[in-house]
């Protein structure tokens, strides 16, 4: 074992010293290859440390002492105002009867200055919807397209009529017309027979009996209704029973009064000793 071991030393001696040679050979032979500049090293890159950042201190906020009242002199009391005298209301002045944009009123007949015959007359127009009418002081009917119409007793001769509307804010619009009236004055109440005369005596069984009364009245004679004229006549036939015969005649005025009268008529038939 021992000399294996120095074997091996030898054999390693030899190769170091073999090597050696080799290398001092070659230190001494010129080269010819061109001369390599040795490698520029590369920066190696550095790490810069980022800054850390740096903690800004927040102001801490102070509260400031709350101050104390000052104990100070006590104020006077308030003096209480005196009570404002309060104004009477404004009356306002309520609208006055004359020409109004808003509110119409056109009186389409009569004609102003017209002349008619009869005693009465009609009155018809038109106002704005809603608007009340007023004729000779009494309310005319009035539609919902605002058409009134109304009818008025004229007197003999000259008659004003008054026409007026009212709307709802009190304005007020007025037409006044004139018209002539040629009708009779009213006759007076009155019942008398114009035949036959009372306590006549006749020998027809038929006689003829008239009168007169008032225009309006209602006539009747014993019982039976008998027509009147405008002027106030009237006639009728009579049968007669013979002997007397009792003719009631009974007029009734449109106001309630009344009036009568009684007349006797005796008839007579002819006899046959008469007649030859």
């Amino acid at each position: 074992m021992n000399r294996v071991l120095v074997l091996l030393s030898l054999a390693l001696t030899g190769l170091v010293l073999v090597l050696a040679g080799c290398v001092q050979e070659v230190e001494r032979e010129p080269t010819n290859s061109a001369t390599v500049a040795p490698a520029t090293p590369e920066p190696t890159a550095t790490s810069i440390p980022a800054p850390r950042p740096t903690a800004t201190p927040v102001p801490t906020s102070t509260i400031p002492p709350t101050p104390r009242p000052t104990a100070g002199p006590t104020p006077p009391p308030a003096e209480t105002p005196a009570p404002t005298p309060k104004l009477p209301p404004t009356v306002t002045p309520s609208p006055t009867e004359g020409p109004n944009p808003r509110l119409v009123l056109d009186v389409r007949a009569p004609e102003n200055g017209s002349t008619v015959s009869g005693n009465a007359v009609v009155v018809h127009g038109i106002t704005t919807p809603g608007a009340s009418v007023s004729i000779k002081g009494l309310a005319a009917l009035v539609g919902d397209d605002g058409g009134f119409q109304e009818a008025v007793t004229l007197t003999p001769g000259i008659n004003d009529i008054q026409v007026v509307a009212t709307d709802s804010k009190g304005n007020r619009e007025s037409k006044s017309l004139r018209v002539t009236s040629l009708a009779l004055p009213p006759q007076p109440f009155l019942l008398f027979v114009t035949e036959p005369e009372d306590q006549s005596i006749v020998s027809e069984s038929s006689i003829r009996l008239s009168g007169r009364t008032g225009p309006e009245a209602i006539t009747s004679i014993n019982g039976v209704s008998v027509p009147v004229d405008e002027l106030g006549f009237f006639s009728t036939i009579l049968t007669l029973e013979p002997g007397p015969n009792i003719i009631d005649v009974v007029a009734t005025n449109n106001d309630g009064r009344v009036l009568s009268t009684v007349i006797a008529v005796i008839y007579r038939p002819k006899t046959a000793n008469a007649a030859s």
